[in-house]
């Protein structure tokens, strides 16, 4: 990968936060997961990218970098409830299955 495959990575890395930021305030989770899976994808490329830029392209990499970070400043933001309210819902449903468990045994069934 070549310094102009890596800005270009950089950048389609920034547009699809930027989409997921979107999906995210529009509540479409599964968008968002999808467009997840795409950002891991492009982010372990880059990872495995050795990175000699110059003083511009750094420069412009840092920029994305920081658009980066506050899409998903923003995700966590308005992911972070609903999460907990999933895992609200999760212990609900174990500690009612732990119910109906003690009931049958102490019934004898």
């Amino acid at each position: 990968m070549g310094r102009k495959e890596i800005i270009e990575a950089y950048e389609n890395l920034s547009r699809l936060t930027g989409s997921m930021r979107d999906a995210a305030e529009s509540g479409d989770w599964d968008a968002l997961t999808s467009l997840e899976l795409k950002c891991r994808a492009i982010t372990r490329q880059l990872m495995a990218q050795p990175m000699q830029l110059s003083e511009s392209e750094r420069q412009h990499k840092a920029t994305l970098i920081r658009k980066i970070l506050a899409d998903d400043a923003r995700i966590r933001e308005l992911a972070e409830p609903r999460l907990s309210a999933l895992l609200n819902m999760l212990h609900g449903a174990d500690a009612a299955r732990k119910r109906t468990q003690a009931y049958k045994e102490g019934s004898g069934y």
